[in-house]
């Protein structure tokens, strides 16, 4: 995972959390994983008192990271979360990990699919 953030990072990429998880458990997971200095930011649902895939969430990214909602590049492994990324204007990348997991059908599928974050920095790139 970091050397993907890390490529990410090296081409510009600003890198955020967004997550259901609480504010203390993020930023101790970020620094656990060794991640932390390269996010720009770490959100958390607690902001707006609601879950994913409210659009609410997906709404905070805009004034921390000062990008709108088309210009987000928005990454999960879970299928659920992109469609609602997608479904609030964000372009949403899946992390498919394993061939015989299947997309959920709601309407708002990946822009592209890659099987590790490492894979995502081609993307950007093109």
């Amino acid at each position: 995972m970091k050397e993907g953030l890390q490529a990410l990072k090296a081409l510009g990429v600003r890198l955020a959390i967004l997550s259901n998880g609480e504010p203390k458990m993020l930023a101790a997971a970020a620094e656990s994983a060794h991640i932390a200095h390269l996010l720009d930011a770490v959100i958390s649902v607690d902001e707006v008192k609601t879950f994913k895939p409210s659009p609410r969430v997906y709404g905070l990214i805009e004034p921390h990271l000062m990008v709108s909602a088309p210009e987000t590049g928005f990454v999960s492994s879970n299928s659920w979360d992109v469609n609602g990324a997608g479904a609030a204007g964000l372009t949403a990348f899946w992390i498919q990990r394993t061939a015989a997991e299947p997309p959920e059908e709601l309407g708002y599928p990946a822009a592209g699919v890659v099987r590790a974050i490492t894979d995502l920095p081609a993307l950007v790139r093109s």
